[in-house]
């Protein structure tokens, strides 16, 4: 190559001499050597520099050299240098050219001094080797260039216009993992496709569906290459095709697939070609076409063994495997198109970039079309029609389908231009298309026939159909033209259905072949065979119709088709495609067929849509299905989803459509929630045909400002949107305006979601503008966006004007993370004024003073405001101090919270001055320390107060508090503390725990007791208190009138809480219980507890000196410490003064033995009556002793109460004087004989002593011989019991014997597990030998109670006749009872009392209960009635009777004429002996009491003998007939022959159950029986429960009660009684005045009835009972009630369990406990109330609470510590109820606690268990250590095990 201008060479070298010098650098220095061997007249560089200096004197030297050197220069550099970059080694030899001008002669080149690595004559055979592969690559280079031109031109032929591939756009993907897991927030940005040819390093995978032209773009990369060296980086390019790659053998070497099946290099060049591409891989391109085709797919390699071997023979999977993951070629550029389901076959770490080709947008289409239609007639007809059919336009996206369309559409405007039908599917499209290219075909039918095309050439469709289906099921989309019969081929490709192809086989020869015009035509044309063909059976069909999900896996099968099969199968078994099908069908059942096989696809497709587990895309699959088939039917099964969620996947126009199709065929709203789903906006307008859309939500960076412009104007017309998301996109405030406007025309939108996107300021404020229009909004997200603190304050702002607005909930930092509305549609909401609860919540904002004044500017603007949320904010003083001004201002019913705000003092002291500065403060809470606490609460009663009001209320004073907790107070702050507070008069608690007061601090804050005139409780926890601080409290506490109790625990250093009662001058507001006890005279005990302290001698001293100045002191607790000997003496001097003194706790104080000394010489006089507490103090039976000699020694000493053991308890009682009887416990105790003695010389002075219990002891032998005489002359004694002391049979008659001989009054008691059976018997039998002067003697069970010495009192029988006196002799007994009950007796233990029937003379009762004796005891029995009599009351109550045995024992009642009362319960009495007893029962002329309840087997004939038996008895008194199965005609009789016993006083005819009858006979019979009491003018006590008698019955009974004077007694329990009935019954019980119990349980009671009880009440003079459990009165009933029970002041017992009386309720019956003394027992189970602490404090005034049950209420540990505080005083309490609540372990610690001071308790249920205590288990040690379970008490080291 000649160059004219030889200047130019020179200035090239000088142009890139700086980027040669750098290449040279990098060069081996022999490469140096050669280039300086070769230029003989250039100068060596001067040794003294550096290799850079050296290599820049050289190039500098050819840029100034003549041009023919500087020509061989750049030669010999581009042959000796190795990775010379392409551009500019292209730049050097274009400006040299390409032939070396004048090469110089060869000689032996000199070594150089500084080289001596190899000799010289090594040079020239690796520069010729290089010029030769260089030779060798500009020939191939050239070759390569030209192949891809023509193959280029080739593939124009076919394009319908000059398409400008420079205007194609690839979307670029930013996520390359599987489209599913992909972030739905992934940007896209759209790039021309010359940009996405960069031919970077690794895989790039260009995407798109078949026919949208990539293998156009692929080669217009290559032309591009060729043709203008882009991109300069690449040397050479290689282009396959995966369908040519398929017809390649099974294994071949990349030699093979780079030049046998590309383009071959001549055979001496190959090894060249190779070697460069093996040692440059970074320029070499490979593209691979159409993986979509490829019928195998990418394998992972294995990792190598070795070198790669480019002779080595592999799979084309292989191959292509080991390039895409650079095993093969590392740095080459890689580019695979495919379809996008098929890029997950590819690793993804490996891919450099994803782009998909994105088809024909309208205006594109529309210019196709132009193109296609130009010069026909309906050029623009056509155009207009295409761009306005959904289908088409839809199917017109692809290039290819674009191209069939306007085939179709040519056709069928040809063919009837003014009749044009479009076809309304894509299946109907298709039949169209067929047609089309049919009609195409020379030969064809002529125009205007009647035969149709399809039927025309109907034999070659179905030949075409059956080849397109082998290939299908073969996976071939080529097809060898030898393997189609000739003339279906010229038919084909006549038609335009076939496209030629040239194909190299294995042998690298070139073949015709084929393959379908486009792979969809190829599905159909296989779809036709499948519903047409005679072999098609319903497994072919059903293995087509499977849903394919367009989330792809690895592990999914792959297929070079797409999914249209089953959409064409779908589509043809629409009506409109029924013709052409026919036209198709063979044989003379072709209809049938046609019909079957779309039967067939239906019935799969309905099936399909019924499955629940449908993932999106596979729904919408099955919908494409549903809109294909046009079936409604199955739209609706569709329809019935609640949502439709797409992830991910690309949506088309016809997506859309069959969406739309789908939801409007169904009756309920369905929801449409897209994900990062990529649609043309033209989507959008297809939504708003839908009328059943209930929610849309959008997600993704996508969807922009024109996507909401689109969506805006389709908003109004969706009438059913509930919901609207548009979140995680980039709409700006401009796109929000638009969407705006559309919202303002959208009130059915409930739901509004705009987070996440790009909205400022003005954005936001649109959205908030347009809220008062939107009457159905409930909530709106507008968080995550980019509006500052005054977006924000402008939405508060909107709450002053939009009463809808509930909630503004805003997080912020440095941005606004979160900002929603809450929104309420009361319609009865007008103005801001009636929309109550509102919030503000600005979380972690931060607030200059100008932005709080704005906010609290807005805010005191906003009406109904209940709570203003600040927390974690930034807040400074002086904006501080502008929110305290502010809130006068505000109207806030809840409180202002600014947790997680750092306050400094002056902060601290701005907050609590609003307690005494704002009225409307209620409490203050401010926490200083992590975590960081302050909250502001206001009363809802100074909300809104008009003045007037506010004038009337004048004299009450708002309840304030006050918590400064853990805020660093010291005693300095105290006095500014107070000028905060001096203006404050109602405050009522003041919290200054965890501070730093000290002792001064605290002697401050007592000086300012007097000026804290309302305060109800002091709290100065963990102050760092000391011994003089306590002094200094104990002293306000004599001296301060209203201070009610003092906690102290640790000498003051933890617990220090002063309690205090309420001003009567100033009532206060919120005050629940304590204003009215004081108001009505019921003043607060006083409490000191000063627990767990070491206090002093001295210090004791002087703390009981001045707490004896205290006159209403009632309980003193020293508990917890460890207190000396002369601390307990300093106590008890000081006892005398302390009159009031009720308890004082000395427990848990380590006094042990000694400690007990000075009790044993208490002398002094004025005591009060006060328990003392001792347990836990290590005692010992010494020590025990000591105390019982304090019995003998001082008169004050009256009760001694000693456990030992686990449950070390011991309590004294003292009493004023010496009047009181005295009483001893021993019990847990192990005696040896010293101590037994010891206790006998004391228990000989104690001459008062009344009762003596010595139970469960463990004694030795002969213990009792040391006592028993000692017993005998305790003439006082009237109660013994010893209880599991291991005594036998002889012990207890030696004791009885001994005792016997005393003529006092005595009761024994013992119990001893052998006492059973035949042992009771022996007993017994003893007991009466020996003791001539016992009374009674009743075994129960294991228990033996023997009473000695007195007439027996056999309680009340109805005849006052005297027994007379039988003359029995010297040794009679004179025993009036034996009870054997439940001891398991038989019948011959009863043998005993044959024996003793002359012993028994006087027996008055007999009671052999709850034992099995049989026949044979009966018989005993009945041999034995006769000799007893003076035997008035027999009890043989049995669990389980036999037959016969009434028969036979009423042969010996027949003769008992003394028996007054007998009890039979639960015997079985047949026909006989109801019989037997209607002769008997009239015979005994004194009976006046009778028991038959429970009875069994009565008959309706044995029924009418025992009524008849019974009436006849005139002189019954008590009747109880409870429980009796008797049917309708013996009920009947029994009213009819009730009145012959007029004279009965107390009937019992509960659970009188009608066995056979219907129950309109059975309200008969009880109608009648109701009706028959009318003549029951004596009755006392009646009970009628369960006979269901309801308001008819009661109004028939309410008839007799104004007769009934003397009744004090009826219970209408479970008798379905409502208020009409029950307000008859009390008005009528009104003449009742002797009435004492009333039990109306089980009912269905309401208000009605509770206040019509509330008016009769005050004349029940006599009322003690009163049981309403489980029935439905409320809170006004209750209250009615509650108004009441003070005016009855005989009421013991209230039942009001199970009625939802809530809280008003209990709070009333709280405001009235107080006022009954005399209350005894109190249940109120399941309430439907938690608040019942007011209910627990009042029971310190209940001073006879005997029986107390909150269960099943719910309430926590503050009802438990309440009642943990009052315990101690209720000394009468036996039983406490708290199960089913959710009290924790500290709240039952508490009660554990108090249960130390409460010797009364003696069970306590708690959660679902029940413990006895005798003394409470829950007092002991062993407390600490239990967990409490639903069930049990578990140790805690056994939780694990239970």
């Amino acid at each position: 190559m000649e160059v004219n201008n030889e200047a130019d060479v020179l200035s090239v070298l000088s142009q890139v001499a700086s980027e040669l010098v750098e290449v040279l650098v990098g060069q081996p220095d022999d490469v140096q050597t050669c280039l300086l061997r070769h230029m003989q007249h250039v100068p060596r560089p001067a040794r003294t520099g550096n290799q850079r200096d050296r290599i820049l004197q050289l190039v500098d030297h050819f840029t100034h050299a003549q041009p023919d050197e500087c020509r061989r220069f750049i030669h010999t550099i581009t042959m000796v240098c190795d990775n010379l970059p392409m551009a500019l080694e292209s730049h050097l030899l274009s400006a040299a050219g390409c032939d070396d001008p004048h090469p110089p002669p060869p000689q032996k080149p000199e070594m150089p001094e500084y080289r001596n690595q190899q000799p010289a004559d090594d040079c020239p055979t690796p520069l010729k080797q290089k010029r030769d592969r260089k030779d060798s690559l500009e020939t191939y280079h050239t070759s390569v260039k030209k192949v891809l031109l023509q193959q280029y031109e080739q593939v124009m032929q076919g394009v319908v216009r000059n398409v400008q591939l420079e205007q194609v756009r690839v979307s670029l993907r930013r996520s390359l993992g599987r489209s599913r897991d992909a972030e739905e927030g992934a940007t896209e940005s759209v790039v021309p496709v010359e940009s996405f040819f960069t031919a970077q390093p690794g895989v790039t995978v260009l995407l798109g569906p078949a026919g949208s032209g990539k293998t156009l773009v692929t080669h217009y990369a290559a032309w591009r290459w060729a043709n203008r060296n882009l991109p300069k980086s690449v040397r050479l390019l290689f282009f396959f095709e995966f369908r040519q790659l398929n017809m390649l053998p099974d294994t071949l070497s990349l030699s093979d697939l780079l030049f046998h099946f590309f383009l071959s290099p001549e055979q001496e060049d190959s090894e060249n070609i190779l070697a460069f591409v093996l040692e440059n891989p970074k320029q070499v391109w490979l593209i691979f076409d159409g993986y979509d085709e490829f019928r195998s797919r990418f394998t992972p390699p294995v990792r190598p063994s070795g070198p790669f071997d480019p002779q080595e023979h592999l799979t084309v999977s292989e191959l292509f495997s080991g390039l895409c993951s650079g095993r093969i070629l590392p740095g080459s550029s890689i580019m695979v198109t495919c379809r996008a389901r098929d890029m997950f076959d590819l690793p993804d770490n490996d891919l450099s970039q994803v782009g998909e080709l994105l088809g024909f947008d309208q205006q594109r289409v529309r210019e196709y079309a132009e193109h296609y239609f130009q010069g026909k007639t309906h050029c623009e007809h056509a155009v207009n029609v295409l761009l306005k059919s959904r289908h088409l336009l839809s199917m017109s996206s692809i290039p290819a389908l674009c191209f069939m369309c306007c085939v179709c559409l040519d056709h069928l405007l040809t063919e009837e231009p003014h009749k044009l039908s479009l076809p309304e599917t894509v299946t109907q499209v298709y039949i169209q298309i067929l047609n089309a290219f049919i009609s195409r075909c020379p030969g064809s039918v002529v125009r205007g026939s009647s035969v149709p095309p399809l039927q025309g050439h109907k034999m070659e469709v179905q030949e075409l159909s059956r080849l397109a289906l082998q290939g299908l099921d073969e996976h071939r989309v080529v097809f060898w033209k030898s393997d189609i019969p000739q003339n279906i081929l010229d038919f084909a490709m006549a038609a335009g259905l076939l496209s030629p192809l040239k194909l190299r086989q294995g042998d690298g020869s070139w073949h015709e072949g084929c393959a379908f015009v486009h792979l969809t035509m190829q599905e159909f044309l296989g779809a036709l065979h499948l519903m047409t063909s005679e072999d098609t059976i319903e497994t072919d069909l059903r293995k087509r119709l499977n849903l394919k999900t367009r989330w792809t896996a690895r592990t999914q099968p792959k297929t070079v088709f797409t999914d249209s099969l089953q959409l064409f199968l779908c589509g043809l078994t629409s009506s409109a495609c029924c013709p052409y099908l026919l036209q198709l069908a063979r044989g003379p059942r072709a209809q049938g067929c046609v019909q079957h096989r779309q039967g067939v696809v239906l019935k799969v497709l309905q099936s399909l849509g019924n499955s629940a587990s449908l993932t999106g895309p596979k729904a919408l699959e099955l919908c494409r299905c549903a809109y294909e088939t046009q079936n409604l039917h199955l739209a609706e099964i569709l329809a019935s989803r609640s949502r439709f969620e797409l992830r991910n996947i690309t949506l088309t126009l016809m997506d859309m459509e069959a969406l739309t199709f789908v939801i409007s065929a169904g009756g309920q709203g369905v929801g449409l929630d897209f994900g990062g789903c990529s649609m043309e906006l033209e989507c959008l307008e297809v939504l708003a045909s839908s009328w059943n859309i209930s929610y849309l939500i959008f997600r993704s960076r996508k969807y922009e400002d024109r996507f909401a412009e689109v969506l805006s104007g389709i908003l109004p017309r969706l009438t059913s949107l509930r919901r609207l998301e548009f979140i995680s996109g980039n709409l700006t405030d401009a796109g929000a305006e638009k969407l705006a406007i559309a919202l303002g025309n959208c009130p059915g939108i409930a739901e509004l979601n705009l987070s996440d996107n790009m909205l400022m300021n003005r954005g936001v404020s649109k959205i908030a503008d347009v809220l008062p229009k939107m009457t159905s909004l409930t909530t709106v997200h507008l968080g995550k966006n980019g509006l500052s603190l005054d977006g924000v304050l402008y939405v508060v702002e909107k709450m002053t004007s939009c009463p809808n607005i509930q909630r503004v909930h805003v997080v912020g930092n440095k941005e606004i993370k979160e900002l929603k509305l809450s929104l309420s549609q009361d319609p009865d909401a007008q103005s801001v004024e009636d929309a109550p609860g509102r919030i503000v919540s600005l979380l972690n904002c931060t607030f200059t003073p100008d932005e709080m004044q704005k906010l609290c500017l807005f805010l005191a603007r906003c009406f109904g405001l209940s709570v203003i949320d600040l927390s974690g904010g930034v807040m400074k003083d002086d904006a501080l101090q502008v929110l305290v001004d502010w809130l006068p201002q505000l109207s806030v019913s809840r409180e202002v919270v600014m947790n997680s705000t750092s306050l400094t003092m002056n902060g601290l002291s701005a907050l609590s001055r609003s307690v005494t500065d704002c009225p409307a403060v209620a409490e203050v809470n401010i926490r200083r320390q992590d975590p960081i606490k302050v909250s502001i609460m206001f009363s809802t009663e100074t909300q809104n107060q008009t003045l007037g009001e506010k004038t009337a209320k004048q004299d009450l004073v708002q309840s304030k508090k006050l918590r400064l907790s853990e805020c660093d107070l010291r005693s300095s702050h105290v006095d500014k503390l107070y000028e905060t507070l001096r203006g404050c008069q109602g405050l009522t608690l003041l919290d200054l725990s965890s501070n730093a007061l000290g002792n001064q601090g605290l002697k401050k804050l007592m000086d300012l007791l007097p000026h804290l005139t309302a305060v109800q409780e002091i709290n100065v926890s963990e102050n760092g208190v000391t011994m003089p601080g306590v002094l200094a409290v104990a002293e306000a506490f004599c001296s301060h009138r209203s201070m009610r109790a003092v906690d102290i625990t640790h000498e003051g250093k933890q617990r220090l809480i002063m309690k205090f009662g309420v001003n009567k001058s100033k009532p206060l507001r919120n005050v629940m219980h304590s204003t009215q006890k004081l108001e009505n005279g019921f003043f607060l005990y006083k409490k000191f507890s000063l627990q767990c302290t070491c206090i002093l001698p001295n210090n004791m001293d002087e703390l009981c000196r001045r707490l004896s100045a205290c006159s209403s002191l009632v309980q003193l607790d020293f508990s917890g410490g460890s207190l000396e000997q002369r601390s307990i003496l300093n106590v008890l001097t000081h006892l005398p003064q302390m009159t009031a003194l009720k308890l004082l706790n000395l427990s848990e104080n380590l006094l042990r033995d000694d400690g007990m000394k000075p009790f044993a010489q208490l002398d002094r006089e004025h005591w009060a009556s006060t328990l003392v507490s001792l347990n836990h103090n290590k005692m010992t039976l010494d020590g025990a002793l000591y105390l019982v000699a304090g019995m003998t020694t001082s008169a004050h000493l009256h009760r001694v109460e000693v456990s030992l053991g686990e449950e070390d308890r011991a309590v004294v009682h003292l009493a004023p004087d010496n009047s009181c009887d005295k009483s001893l416990s021993l019990r847990n105790c192990t005696f040896e004989v010293t101590h037994l003695q010891t206790l006998a010389r004391s228990l000989c002075y104690c001459h008062q002593l009344v009762e003596l219990d010595l139970s469960c002891n463990d004694l030795p032998a002969g213990a009792l011989e040391t006592l028993q005489k000692t017993l005998s002359s305790l003439n006082a004694l009237r109660r013994l019991e010893i209880r599991n002391c291991g005594l036998n049979q002889q012990n207890i008659e030696a004791l009885l014997k001994e005792l016997d001989c005393s003529k006092r009054p005595l009761e024994i008691r013992v119990e001893e597990p052998w006492v059973m059976g035949q042992a009771a018997v022996n007993l017994v039998s003893c007991c009466l030998d020996l003791a001539c002067n016992m009374q009674q003697i009743r075994v129960n069970g294991t228990t033996v109670n023997i009473t000695l010495g007195t007439a027996y009192a056999q309680g009340k029988l109805c005849s006052d006749t005297p027994v007379p006196r039988v003359n029995i002799g010297k040794l009679a007994s004179a025993v009036k009872c034996i009870g054997l009950v439940n001891c398991f007796l038989q019948g011959q233990h009863l043998t005993f009392l044959q024996r003793m029937r002359q012993r028994c003379a006087q027996l008055v009762e007999l009671d052999l209960s709850q034992n099995d004796i049989g026949i044979e005891g009966a018989e005993t029995l009945s041999s034995l009635l006769p000799d007893l009599q003076n035997l008035r009351k027999l009890r043989l109550e049995y669990k389980e009777a036999v037959p016969d045995q009434i028969r036979v024992l009423t042969v010996g009642l027949s003769r008992s004429a003394s028996l007054e009362d007998l009890s039979l319960v639960h015997h079985v009495i047949d026909d006989y002996s109801a019989a037997a007893l209607a002769t008997t029962l009239p015979g005994l002329p004194r009976l006046r009491a009778i028991n038959l309840s429970h009875c069994s087997n009565l008959t309706t004939v044995g029924a009418r003998h025992l009524i008849t038996g019974l009436t006849n008895c005139r002189s019954l008194e008590d009747v109880s007939l409870k429980g009796l199965q008797l049917e309708e005609e013996a009920l009947v009789q029994l009213a009819s022959e009730l009145p012959n016993i007029s004279s009965v006083r107390r009937l019992i005819l509960s659970k009188i159950a009608v066995a056979t009858s219907s129950t309109d006979s059975a309200s008969g019979a009880v109608l009648l029986l109701l009706r028959s009491l009318e003549h029951f003018r004596r009755i006392e006590e009646i009970e009628l429960d369960e006979m269901w008698m309801g308001d008819r019955g009661i109004q028939e009974l309410a008839k007799h009660l104004p007769n009934w004077t003397g009744l004090r007694r009826i219970s209408l329990c479970e008798n379905n009684i409502a208020d009409g009935g029950g307000e008859k019954l009390l008005a009528a019980l009104t003449h009742c005045t002797a009435l004492e119990e009333i039990i109306l349980s089980g009912n269905i009671l309401a208000g009605g009835s509770a206040t019509r009880l509330s008016e009769v009440l005050p004349s029940m003079t006599c009322l003690r009972v009163l049981n309403l459990q489980h029935n439905q009165i409320q809170a006004a009933g209750g209250t009615a009630l509650a108004t009441y029970f003070q005016a009855c002041g005989s009421l013991t017992d209230i039942n009001l369990s199970g009625n939802p009386l809530g809280t008003e309720g209990a709070a009333a019956l709280s405001s009235v406990l107080p006022h009954m003394p005399s209350l005894r027992k109190l249940h109120l189970v399941s309430v439907h109330t938690t608040e019942l602490s007011s209910i627990a404090a009042c029971l310190e005034n209940c001073a006879c609470a005997e029986d107390i049950s909150l269960a099943w209420n719910g309430f926590g540990d503050d009802v438990a510590l309440k009642l943990a505080e009052v315990l101690p005083v209720c000394q009468k309490l036996k039983r406490v109820d708290l199960e089913s609540n959710k009290i924790s372990v500290a709240g039952a610690e508490a009660l554990a606690a108090s249960l130390q001071s409460s010797s009364s308790i003696q069970v306590i249920r708690y959660q679902y268990l029940l413990v006895s205590m005798s003394v409470s288990v829950l007092c002991t040690p062993v407390f600490s250590n239990l967990v409490f379970r639903d069930s049990q008490i578990v140790p805690k080291d056994q939780v694990g095990k239970h």
